[in-house]
């Protein structure tokens, strides 16, 4: 924050639990400047519809649900678009030059609408356009994109079955539960038979198929509790 000509002071405001604001009072000859940071990211699982879809915002902890909330530039609050399709609509399937080269010349002057859902991912409450407005842009329907440059629309399966993580180091568990779009979470207890790090059980159990989106709570070592 500036207090004069060729001086700046800083100064840090943590904010309370539950509060949503700050407010900086200054006098007319005096310029400030604002930077708000994270200091901690708490991994949210994603909801589970009746489906077994899952749904919410895209996270680089969680990965992307089947279903994400829609942008608010859609103007529908609580709406959600399948990412298959999301992707297929703005030529996320592409795989190859030749068909870069085809997408951006079909994409130039045209847009696609695609549905958007409720979290059920079964009611339509609203479309989503994806691509160019205005004048000369023509709207092509979701299956004309989808049999020229998507590998499919449909909605894959969001069911996975949980390997056995039990007696790995944590932070390989964690990464290896991450890479199936699960969410790890960790606790801790005593043990003298597993090493300090390492994973002592997992829950749900190996083998269970759970859907993407779920929490999994990995139970780590600690080491030998301390001597009585």
């Amino acid at each position: 924050m500036t207090c004069g000509a060729g001086s700046h002071s800083s100064d840090v405001q943590p904010l309370r639990p539950g509060q949503t604001s700050i407010t900086v009072a200054t006098g007319p000859s005096v310029s400030w400047k604002l930077r708000a940071e994270y200091v901690k990211t708490v991994a949210t699982p994603f909801g589970v519809n009746a489906k077994g879809e899952t749904y919410g915002v895209p996270e680089d902890l969680n990965g992307t649900p089947d279903l994400q909330e829609a942008p608010l530039s859609a103007g529908i609050p609580g709406g959600y678009l399948t990412t298959k399709q999301l992707t297929c609509a703005s030529g996320g399937d592409v795989s190859n030059p030749t068909q870069a080269v085809a997408w951006d010349t079909f994409r130039q002057h045209t847009n696609t609408v695609i549905p958007v859902y409720k979290s059920d991912g079964t009611t339509v409450i609203g479309h989503c356009v994806v691509g160019p407005t205005g004048p000369g842009v023509r709207t092509v329907p979701l299956t004309t994109v989808a049999k020229r440059f998507c590998t499919s629309t449909s909605t894959p399966s969001t069911m996975v079955v949980l390997p056995s993580v039990v007696g790995e180091p944590g932070a390989t568990a964690a990464s290896s539960i991450k890479t199936l779009r699960l969410v790890p979470q960790e606790s801790y207890v005593s043990s003298s038979a597993v090493p300090q790090g390492d994973v002592v059980a997992e829950t749900p159990g190996a083998g269970a198929k759970v859907p993407k989106g779920a929490l999994v709570v990995l139970t780590v070592s600690t080491g030998p509790p301390p001597a009585s």
